[in-house]
């Protein structure tokens, strides 16, 4: 019998809490970018790789679940041993209330200039640094593509699409040898998080705070969106764990040896916990840190050798970016004790699974991952030619598109995005396409068109043009940023109050304010359309090892990040949108001649939890 498990931390110490579920019966067991003009028509496509040696991933350690998940406050217990870590009582979203860091102490000041630093991840509680629950706060409606708008009565509202987005999890393995924990002070920030080993924790627990969500609703999700980012050292046991969490099952976060630094299992950042998945399909992009070493330089022989071997090796001088910074420095986190410490020098046991993948492999592995749909709208020619970018009707029949496309710029030195003529030019054909049919469209990328890099093919400003020329596109939503942020595109020269398209950046779950969110568009009736964006907290239970990551992760911006903190205050009005738009008369007939949910779960379900 296993049990749900909190991790309470006191003087820090990691003490055990276990929350036994039982039933009435009793207790139960339990650029230069590669590519051609593709589109993804059929999301259930079936096809797969070859398994050849240059594209091959392995996957011969995943334990998929069953599907199944256990109520709100407790957890049924696995029957492996392995256990699932423990939600709020009830389910919210920061519309009911949000996390937000605590104001220091002037104890704490005086400390942080000199006695603690980043580093002292122990000491933080002495403090009082981390978070603090705060109200929620209302969506910020938006009507400048909407003049004359006029809510829909009951009978009138229809419920077009209801999704998940998450962006940047960017999953780290902390003991790798070719991190740069090291770095606590240089004019970038610190490249050490407090929270970089408890990742997998903390995006374990939004996709479980997300499908218990999805679960209360009257529907659940359509499907999830990944906005790229899914490891942080685009390594293969970094992906492999990501995926993993998306498609349910087993995940141990360990990597070199087995570490149980606290005794007992799912104390520790290094013992193996179970996800229930997300459980809608659930489709990817693909960020700069992916493919590139540290989202930003090109993996050289060198840093491959280095990423399995045992060796903590200087490569500062080798980066252009950190050669002339005195304070750079590579470092791991020691997963032998509790609290991760630093370590730049020496060695560390190695990991074949360490190795940085390229395109090819990181779509291969994408493919053949576990949950919904078969490929995730990768198929074998997107897996051949490293395109990286298809499209899909998330239901089947109904004239709504999402477009994904890749912005990651390869073997190149930066973490700024860009694409190809030729994947411009396959856009361009999605939306025509999509505007022959009346179908509205929504854009899913990594970067924002306003994150292009001056090195990208296609600048961000032409990008934007394309899009907002096309009445049927309402959103571009994006990561990469690691903050909320929103911005109101319109054609170049148009006077139309009605042209145009909102791009959307989503915080990221790696980093505070550790949040994802939801999107639901909503058809108003007489040729009007709401999208009500809906931003996540994850619903970590006190005491649990993610809820820990956001004391720590908050703490970050207090010592060196300052810049992400202000970031963070300035998102508050752009983390809950209403954004509304008039559509065409093509669009609105098309929409109208289809039948759809009416319930809409913005307001029926989001609006009315009543957590934590």
């Amino acid at each position: 019998m296993t049990t749900r498990l909190a991790v309470r931390r006191a003087s820090g110490a990691l003490l055990l809490s276990c929350v036994i579920a039982c039933s009435s019966a009793g207790c139960e067991s339990g650029t230069d970018q590669k590519d051609e003009p593709h589109r993804q028509v059929d999301p259930s496509d079936t096809a797969g790789l070859d398994g050849s040696d240059d594209t091959a991933f392995d996957t011969s350690s995943r334990d998929a679940a069953d599907g199944s998940q256990a109520s709100d406050a407790e957890q049924d217990a696995t029957d492996d041993g392995v256990p699932e870590y423990a939600l709020s009582a009830a389910p919210y979203t920061t519309l009911q209330g949000l996390w937000a860091p605590r104001a220091l102490s002037d104890a704490a000041k005086s400390a942080m200039g000199g006695e603690i630093g980043v580093t002292d991840i122990a000491r933080f509680a002495d403090y009082d640094i981390g978070v603090q629950f705060e109200a929620g706060k209302p969506w910020v409606i938006h009507g400048e593509l909407a003049p004359g708008f006029r809510q829909g009565s009951g009978g009138e509202r229809s419920s077009l699409l209801y999704f998940w987005e998450a962006a940047d999890p960017q999953m780290i393995d902390e003991e790798s040898p070719i991190r740069f924990a090291g770095t606590t002070i240089a004019p970038m920030g610190s490249t050490y998080r407090p929270q970089s080993h408890l990742i997998a924790q903390v995006f374990e627990s939004q996709v479980r705070s997300a499908r218990r969500i999805s679960e209360a609703s009257g529907r659940p999700f359509d499907f999830a969106f990944i906005a790229g980012d899914m490891t942080d050292g685009g390594q293969e046991n970094e992906l492999a764990w990501t995926i993993d969490i998306l498609a349910g099952g087993v995940i141990d976060p360990d990597s070199g040896v087995d570490d149980d630094p606290v005794p007992g299992p799912g104390n520790d950042f290094g013992d193996p916990f179970r996800s229930p998945g997300i459980g809608v399909p659930w489709y990817p992009a693909v960020g700069n840190h992916e493919t590139l070493y540290m989202g930003t330089f090109p993996a050289t022989d060198a840093v491959q050798e280095a990423a399995v071997g045992d060796q903590v090796i200087d490569f500062t001088d080798d980066l252009p970016l950190l050669r002339n910074i005195d304070t750079a420095s590579n470092g791991f986190r020691d997963g032998s004790t509790p609290h991760g410490d630093v370590v730049t020098g020496g060695t560390t046991p190695p990991d074949p699974k360490r190795r940085i993948l390229d395109l090819g492999q990181v779509l291969s592995a994408l493919q053949a991952g576990g949950g919904e749909p078969v490929g995730h709208g990768i198929d074998d020619n997107n897996v051949f030619e490293e395109l990286g970018y298809y499209s899909f009707h998330p239901i089947p029949g109904k004239p709504v598109r999402f477009i994904v496309i890749n912005t990651l710029l390869r073997n190149l030195p930066t973490a700024l995005g860009g694409i190809s003529r030729t994947q411009f030019e396959w856009v361009e054909d999605e939306l025509k396409s999509a505007q022959r049919n009346g179908e509205l469209v929504i854009v899913g990328s990594h970067h924002r068109a306003s994150d292009f890099g001056p090195v990208s093919v296609v600048s961000g400003g032409e990008f934007k043009s394309l899009l907002a020329s096309y009445d049927n596109v309402v959103l571009h939503v994006a990561g990469h940023g690691h903050h909320n942020a929103k911005k109101l595109v319109r054609p170049s020269g148009s006077h139309d109050p009605e042209q145009g398209y909102w791009e959307i950046m989503c915080s990221s779950t790696v980093d505070f304010p550790m949040q994802s969110r939801i999107i639901e568009l909503v058809y108003e009736g007489a040729g009007y359309l709401s999208v009500y964006v809906t931003n996540m907290e994850q619903n970590a239970a006190d005491g649990t090892l993610a809820r820990w990551a956001l004391d720590l992760a908050v703490a970050r911006k207090f010592f060196v990040n300052r810049s992400y903190r202000d970031k963070w205050a300035e998102g508050l009005d752009t983390m809950n949108l209403l954004l509304r738009f008039k559509l065409t008369s093509k669009i609105t007939q098309a929409i109208e001649a289809e039948e759809w949910p009416t319930r809409v779960e913005s307001e029926e379900t989001l609006q009315q939890l009543s957590g934590p």
